[in-house]
């Protein structure tokens, strides 16, 4: 909850200046306060900048003698005059002001019922002098109140809820097949505490989305908020769906404002970040917020708060990601499997899909994977030693190589390539939609490809590709 005090309702006159008329923060206070100044028992006050940038802050009480000056009621006409006048044409939505100042006060369970309806009397407004004696009683009420620096106030109540303001941005659970990296985890809290951003690296597929997801999950953030960047972020922030988004206007601004006002009782997670800082300087700036940021990428960068996702550790995670799709009666029988793989996460899960839907035993399977020619040549590697041997493997060789082993028919290509080709974006698409578009008779195919793991859906009804399978698609 945001108080209702000067610098809150200065905040939302702020934002609210056309780009046509961008002024600075002691213009915009001279402005409002011309009565004031140009007072003869004023002539001697001089605005500070510094002093004017803590009063809309929230850092310091305004002056009490502009607080006496407006306590007349021929005074606070004033003031309603010249914001009628003067500041009216500053803005380019002079009704979403008046709005989101009577959303502030409304909210704000600190005031009585009784005041709200005092300063709210006869909202909606229906002429400009009515919203105009609105703001200037709203700007008293605010600035002589009993003053809480903001500071205080954020240390009090932290991050404000914004479960209800923004839409389709949740964080996703993880996988239902997610298990082992309880150290990882540990790892991520202990330097998300002392750091409060953190990059999750490593080669595709290795398992960092799902990672960073459990994470989350595991924790108790009053926001969590999902990302799924596209090339840039600027772009992918200024696309989140907030619901009062009915206006295009400084969208990207506003919800730069809220997303800044963010403590680190929140987190953003940015999923497959993969670029630099130099292709897209817009990271750093959201590196500066006070919350929490996590984000997973194939790139690596330098000098920032970064941990390198390996393969599982312990052959026993594996064993229980692959006994999730296919019963181990054996496991020496899977273990040869999985190091025949190098313990390549998403290579694990792909072992246990093929052995429960292709009707083919581990023996079979390892024969395969080690007669199967590995023609697959890219430039990104993995490095594992085994017994003080080092092994270079290309990893999309293993990956490449078991897709193939799912032996897709064409109608299977044909709905892998179409969904491949679809347009980076926050959302999934929808099945009975991209069915249409392709003409298909039936879900049942794009279902066993869900089944067998090449396309993702959480609920069944929404469709994805992870990085990996559109990269070998």
């Amino acid at each position: 909850m945001k108080r209702c005090d000067f610098s809150n309702i200065m905040s939302i006159m702020k934002e609210h200046i056309s780009e046509n008329f961008q002024i600075s923060q002691i213009k915009f206070i001279t402005e409002l306060f011309e009565s004031f100044l140009n007072e003869p028992n004023s002539k001697d006050f001089m605005l500070d900048e510094g002093q004017v940038c803590r009063w809309i802050n929230g850092q310091a009480k305004i002056s009490v003698s502009i607080i006496q000056y407006y306590s007349e009621p021929l005074n606070l006409k004033l003031l309603a005059n010249t914001i009628e006048n003067k500041i009216f044409p500053l803005f380019y939505d002079i009704y979403h002001v008046i709005q989101l100042i009577y959303e502030l006060l409304t909210k704000d369970n600190s005031i009585s019922e009784q005041k709200k309806h005092e300063l709210s009397n006869g909202y909606p407004f229906k002429t400009r002098i009515q919203m105009a004696d609105f703001i200037a009683n709203m700007l008293y009420f605010g600035m002589s109140r009993t003053f809480i620096p903001q500071k205080a106030l954020k240390e009090k109540s932290g991050s404000a809820v914004l479960r209800t303001q923004i839409i389709g941005h949740d964080i996703p659970k993880p996988c239902r097949w997610f298990c082992g990296r309880e150290q990882e985890i540990k790892q991520i809290e202990k330097l998300l505490q002392t750091e409060g951003k953190l990059f999750l690296s490593g080669i595709a597929g290795i398992g960092k989305s799902e990672l960073a997801k459990a994470y989350a999950h595991s924790k108790h953030y009053k926001n969590m908020l999902y990302i799924a960047y596209t090339g840039d972020l600027k772009h992918d922030i200024a696309s989140m769906t907030f619901i009062d988004d009915y206006e295009q206007i400084m969208r990207l601004k506003r919800h730069e404002m809220v997303l800044s006002s963010l403590e680190d009782d929140s987190l953003i997670l940015i999923d497959n970040i993969n670029t630099t800082l130099e292709d897209d300087p817009y990271i750093m700036k959201l590196l500066n917020y006070r919350c929490h940021v996590l984000l997973t990428t194939r790139s690596h960068f330098e000098y920032l708060p970064q941990i390198s996702i390996k393969p599982f550790a312990n052959t026993e995670d594996s064993l229980n990601l692959i006994s999730y799709f296919y019963p181990i009666d054996n496991k020496e029988q899977i273990i040869p499997l999985i190091n025949a793989v190098h313990g390549h996460t998403f290579a694990i899960e792909m072992i246990g899909r093929l052995l429960k839907f292709r009707n083919i035993t581990p023996a079979e399977l390892y024969n395969k994977i080690k007669i199967k020619n590995m023609w697959v040549s890219l430039k990104e590697k993995i490095r594992m030693t085994k017994d003080g041997t080092s092994k270079k493997e290309t990893y999309y060789q293993h990956i490449h190589m078991l897709f193939s082993l799912f032996k897709l028919n064409k109608e299977q290509k044909y709905i892998l390539s179409s969904l491949s080709l679809m347009p980076c974006i926050n959302q999934d698409f929808e099945l009975s939609i991209f069915a249409e578009w392709l003409e298909l008779k039936s879900f049942d195919t794009i279902t066993y490809l869900i089944d067998i793991g090449l396309i993702q859906s959480e609920n069944g009804n929404d469709l994805k590709l992870s990085p990996i399978v559109m990269d070998i698609i």
